[in-house]
């Protein structure tokens, strides 16, 4: 039986049996993307790295992380809120 140890830092994953630094990219956006999406943005991501690093694409990972808007901000506000009418 064979084990493989993958340690994930915030930007990469290490496999110390082969010795690659491996590409993570994380993707956080709202949540209520389908499955078909996520898919398409991943083979994009994907193909892009392969294109202009050479790192062969089963080294290669995407991490979707959905955020309710409520969970976001921007400019200190929520996205979730709603705005309030003059």
């Amino acid at each position: 039986m064979e084990v493989c140890l993958w340690l994930i830092t915030s930007d990469r994953v290490f496999n110390p049996k082969q010795e690659y630094i491996m590409p993570v990219v994380r993707v956080s956006w709202f949540e209520g993307k389908e499955h078909a999406q996520k898919a398409a943005v991943a083979a994009e991501i994907t193909e892009s790295i392969v294109k202009n690093t050479g790192t062969p694409a089963e080294y290669i990972y995407v991490i979707f992380e959905d955020v309710a808007p409520s969970d976001w901000a921007g400019a200190g506000k929520l996205f979730g809120e709603t705005p309030a009418t003059p």
